[in-house]
């Protein structure tokens, strides 16, 4: 029994020196040493660079650190220095295994596209439960730098978008899980369970690193959450938060005023970490930057008509859009059209509505949309216009026809309750199949108020026209919209 307990003793002990058994100050001067060795190797390299290259840019390295694994059996040393005419630290990494003594150079993974722990400051290393040799590593930086004001080429100074100030910061946390194999520190992907390719899962993993990073300019909320990596040993759970702009604006600086959260949680299990929960937001919410970009009281009959314009950012499709919203407030009622491709903020005079009034002093007003499904595939980034004929009165409103257009197609499409019953259409020019797509090439061309009752819809393509006029017209008490076709002319040859 004496000899079992001895035994069990012995191999604890043996664990405990398995890869590393010299004494701390022992420990302390190999460090110092290796540290001045990278730095030396670097200095080299550069003045080599130098003789062969004019231009090669000088590094000045300022020192370095050595951090552990726990186990002792990887050591990696960081040095870290800054270009003389660029404020922006630079990193130099190496790895070693230490076994038995022995120590061995690891050759780095090359597979990573943007980012990896080498290029941060290591903040900790991780031995992960299972298989031998596997660990955690997550580096961190956080850079501040000044930025100058910007100018347009007459001399006008360039505005950012709001909540973003003259400081541009850098905060980056980066977790690789790596293995010893042989001579060579090999990285496993984090599983998302889903293509990587595809929004948010590309902002975050690059070649096989995971990263909690924000890089824009810093904006003056107190609360502005901060990304992190949080790895728990006792649960092997790894926690992040990210921020990134869906808009970077070619690099320099985020052209919209929010920014993309997203969080989760990896578990390692099955020797990988996987996705196992995840949350996605806007900070600031997209509420919150509604503007209200012009207002305008216009005298609509014997009635006062309020239009306003605002500003709206919301999720259309595979993204966020900014959206033109135009709202109508008359006789107690509201209308409202959509703009998803606006260009310019409308001035006071832009609202102007478009409006009849009727025999009996009811009003219809005829607003239009423009829209895109905001998607990928076909016709995802086509444009659909919809115009709708609106009757306003002390009562209540009412939408008396419609017809709609897109980018993708050469025809229009109408549909209108006629007092009696539903009825869809579309304007042509000769009457052709309605399955036969292909052949529908006429355009509206031209649309106008004939008098305050009748609106003219004009077809044409390149030989013939016709017209369409839309009556609105009283059946009994109500106000109905009947459709009647012109005669198809041929057009005058030039």
């Amino acid at each position: 029994m004496k000899s079992a307990v001895v035994t069990f003793l012995v191999f604890l002990f043996g664990l405990n020196v398995y890869c590393q058994n010299d004494t701390r100050i022992t420990v302390k001067q190999k460090d110092s040493a290796w540290i001045r060795q990278l730095i030396e190797m670097q200095q080299k390299e550069q003045l080599t660079a130098a003789a062969k290259d004019s231009v090669s840019r000088y590094v000045e390295w300022t020192g370095g650190k050595v951090i552990y694994s726990p186990d002792s059996c990887l050591r990696i040393g960081q040095i870290s220095g800054k270009f003389k005419d660029i404020n922006t630290r630079y990193f130099f990494t190496a790895v070693q295994s230490l076994f038995h003594h022995n120590t061995l150079e690891l050759k780095l993974p090359t597979d990573t596209v943007n980012y990896t722990f080498r290029d941060y400051p290591i903040s900790n290393i991780y031995k992960l439960p299972y298989p031998n040799n596997t660990y955690l590593i997550v580096a961190t930086k956080t850079d501040t730098t000044p930025i100058p004001a910007s100018y347009e080429p007459d001399g006008t100074p360039i505005a950012r978008p709001g909540g973003q100030d003259s400081i541009y910061e850098e905060i980056g946390v980066v977790a690789s899980m790596l293995h010893v194999i042989r001579d060579s520190l090999v990285e496993t992907a984090f599983d998302t369970g889903e293509d990587n390719s595809k929004s948010p899962f590309s902002e975050i993993i690059s070649g096989n690193s995971l990263s909690a990073d924000l890089d824009t300019y810093l904006t003056t909320a107190k609360d502005m959450p901060k990304p992190f990596l949080k790895y728990d040993p006792v649960n092997n759970e790894l926690r992040f938060l990210t921020l990134y702009c869906s808009d970077n604006n070619d690099g320099k600086g985020c052209s919209v005023p929010y920014l993309n959260i997203y969080s989760g949680t990896f578990k390692y299990k099955d020797s990988v970490f996987m996705l196992i929960s995840d949350t996605s937001y806007f900070y600031p919410s997209l509420e919150s930057l509604d503007e209200t970009v012009a207002t305008k009281k216009f005298k609509t009959g014997n009635s006062i008509t309020k239009v306003a314009a605002t500003v709206k950012y919301q999720e259309v499709g595979g993204g966020v859009m900014e959206i033109l919203y135009i709202d109508y407030y008359v006789r107690g009622q509201n209308i409202t059209s959509v703009d998803y491709r606006f260009e310019k903020t409308p001035t006071a005079q832009d609202l102007q509505p478009n409006y009849k009034v009727q025999k009996d002093s009811s009003l219809i007003f005829l607003i239009t949309d423009t829209t895109t499904p905001n998607q990928d595939g076909r016709c995802g980034e086509c444009d659909y216009v919809d115009s709708e004929f609106w009757l306003i009165n002390q009562k209540k409103k009412e939408r008396l026809f419609t017809f709609s257009s897109n980018s993708d197609t050469g025809y229009t499409t109408y549909t209108y309750n006629d007092g009696k019953s539903d009825v869809d259409g579309r304007f042509y020019l000769k009457k052709i199949a309605a399955d036969n797509d292909d052949k529908w090439k006429e355009n509206v061309d031209n649309t106008y108020w004939k008098n305050n009752s009748t609106y003219v819809i004009h077809v044409s393509d390149e030989t013939l026209a016709r017209n369409f006029y839309i009556h609105f017209t009283t059946a009994g008490k109500k106000i109905i919209a009947k459709l009647t076709a012109g005669k198809l002319q041929h057009k005058k040859r030039r």
